[in-house]
Formats: structure tokens, C-alpha cells, sequence
């Protein structure tokens, strides 16, 4: 009701990743729990999502997948954190609009006062790529795909405010200065 106005706004894109180019935290819905995804994309509640994330001015992608199968491995890995709705073991699925309902009205239940300052996708990125080059300095990481994934993942269960996420990236680049690593040689 009264949504055709939203649809004649809808933009239609042909990949995850254009859909999730101008947002700062992808968020993946999955019926999977903890014990079936691993420390990478362990899922957060809907409703510890929206305690954490919701009260701030970011922006996020909700992405679902379809009915039949959810989402793919690949398409999680594109997104930053997954979320998931609980439900009786018996029966752990919903069908896609029951999910999207219940998601969107536990974001709308959240009523604080956005927080400014928070961590963006430019600033996001910077943290991330320096991230990445600290750990390509370590000769002893052997899985530094995995160690980027990792911190990739704590990144999006731990909002960072802006001065922090600054203060982070003055130590690796600090350390990245001490071990030869300089933004110039950063190919090398």
C-alpha cells in the first residue's frame, strides 16, 4: 500500500557488487547459526544487529537471497556481516517477505538519535588496504587472505568511531613506515 512511489525509485543493477557499491556495511541474511558458518560469518541475531549497528547514520545493504536456496558462499563473502532471524530448529527458514518484514521492523524499533562520527566507507577502506598491507609485511601469516577476512569481519561487529579508526591507521602506518613499506612501494 502506497509503496508504487518506491518502486519508480527502485534502481536496478546487474551485480552484488554494483548494488553494494555506495554502502558502508554489507549485511547478509542467512537462516545458517553459528555452528554451520565458522568464525568468519558467524551470524549476529536481527535484533543484537540493530542493538550494535542501527543507532547510526551509515548506510547499510540488506541483502537476501531467494527463497529456494539463500545465498550463495560467494555472495556472502561479498557482504561484511550476516545476519539471521532465529527460528524453532524444526523449521529455520522464512519465506522471503516474512524476513525482509521482520528485519525492516526491528530496524524501524530502533529510536535513538543517530551518532556521528561514525566509521564510513572511504575512511572503511583506508583502515582495510592499510590493514592488508601490515599483513603482507608478516612473513609468518600464512593464511593472509584468511587474517584480512577476520579483521574484515571484526571491523563489522565492532563500530569503530572516526578517531579511532585515525588513531588505527596512524600505528600501521607507522609500522608499515619502520619495516620499509612506504604507499609509493606498495606493489613491490
Amino acid at each position: 500500500m502506497r509503496g508504487v512511489g518506491v518502486l519508480h525509485k527502485a534502481k536496478v543493477v546487474k551485480t552484488l557488487e554494483e548494488a553494494l557499491k555506495e554502502v558502508d556495511l554489507a549485511v547478509a541474511t542467512s537462516a545458517r547459526t553459528k555452528d554451520s558458518m565458522g568464525i568468519l560469518r558467524s551470524p549476529l541475531s536481527v535484533r543484537d544487529f540493530v542493538a550494535r549497528h542501527a543507532h547510526t547514520d551509515s548506510v547499510y545493504g540488506l541483502v537476501f537471497g531467494c527463497e529456494r536456496i539463500g545465498l550463495t558462499n560467494e555472495q556472502l563473502k561479498k557482504c561484511d556481516l550476516t545476519i539471521n532471524i532465529p527460528t524453532d530448529r524444526r523449521y529455520p527458514t522464512l519465506n522471503l517477505s516474512h524476513a525482509v518484514a521482520i528485519v525492516l521492523y526491528e530496524l524501524s524499533q530502533a529510536k535513538a538519535r543517530p551518532r556521528r562520527g561514525f566509521l564510513h566507507g572511504r575512511l572503511k577502506a583506508a583502515l582495510i588496504g592499510k590493514y592488508a598491507d601490515f599483513v603482507h609485511c608478516g612473513e609468518k601469516i600464512r593464511n593472509k587472505a584468511y587474517a584480512l577476512a577476520v579483521f574484515r569481519a571484526l571491523l563489522a561487529r565492532t563500530p569503530l568511531e572516526e578517531k579511532e579508526a585515525r588513531v588505527l591507521l596512524g600505528v600501521f602506518d607507522s609500522v608499515l613506515q619502520r619495516v620499509g613499506l612506504h604507499p609509493a612501494k606498495k606493489g613491490q
